[in-house]
């Protein structure tokens, strides 16, 4: 989105992928930071998206005026988010293993351990976990995943998990792996 028609040149056909694929890519990851994981609404990102249509309505957007709108609606810094996703480059793997528990008294509970590889040491992402139980039932919840190489402990569940999926939705571009 950054460079423009700098990528259409003769020798290169990344304009499209860039500015339509990684653009959509990261309204698609916009979309589930804003995301409330309790209640499974979109409202807020509808909201960004209203905005945006309105305040920009024939007008060019710039990448900066996009992330300050950003940052208006979420209520905080996304520099951070604008540094790896709109002018880096780096697409990052995830290595999760995770344990579960029994507490004994009808709690469950499960640890991740959690390796973030191919990006930088400060590199973060909120990631959205799914835990799976008997009979359709689900809880999603979100991990800020911010070092190389972490661990984290879910809160306990009235169910025992049957599965967890690491980046729910695939709201994050990113390559997952389970370790056993």
């Amino acid at each position: 989105p950054t460079l423009g028609w700098r990528l259409s040149s003769s020798k290169s056909e990344d304009y499209g992928t860039v500015v339509y694929e990684k653009g959509a890519y990261i309204f698609h990851m916009i979309r589930y930071l804003m995301h409330d994981y309790k209640t499974g609404s979109d409202d807020a990102f509808a909201a960004f998206l209203k905005d945006i249509t309105v305040k920009f309505k024939n007008k060019p957007i710039t990448t900066e005026r996009l992330r300050s709108l950003l940052e208006e609606h979420v209520g905080g810094d996304m520099g951070w988010f604008f540094k790896q996703w709109v002018y880096g480059s780096d697409i990052p793997e995830y290595n999760a293993k995770v344990e579960y528990t029994n507490s004994g008294d009808g709690k469950y509970g499960a640890s991740c351990h959690i390796k973030q590889l191919n990006v930088p040491p400060d590199f973060q992402m909120l990631v959205p976990v799914t835990i799976l139980f008997e009979d359709d039932k689900y809880i999603h919840l979100k991990v800020m995943v911010d070092q190389p190489e972490m661990d984290v402990d879910l809160p306990l569940f009235p169910y025992e998990p049957k599965k967890i999926i690491f980046n729910s939705f695939d709201a994050v571009l990113c390559k997952v792996n389970y370790d056993k």
